[in-house]
């Protein structure tokens, strides 16, 4: 998911990076913005899959399907 110019404003002066209006800027605070979303997105993915093969382990096998599924769904 790509920011909105005004969530990547929004968080550049939120940490105090950005005061002006339309900087040059922006562009670069956009891709930071992207590739952290994307990697906290990431993470979730995973941890949820962890929890699936978990239940799959304990429970039913059918959650380890739901893992995969999670795995996939993250994938590029």
């Amino acid at each position: 998911m790509k920011p909105t110019q005004e969530q990547v404003i929004a968080w550049a002066r939120e940490a105090r990076f950005y005061e002006g209006e339309i900087a040059d800027d922006i562009q670069w605070f956009t891709v930071l913005a992207t590739l952290a979303y994307e990697a906290g997105r990431k993470d979730e993915n995973e941890a949820c899959a962890k929890v699936c093969e978990a239940e799959g382990k304990r429970v039913d096998a059918s959650w380890v399907s739901c893992a995969f599924a999670i795995r996939e769904r993250g994938a590029p």
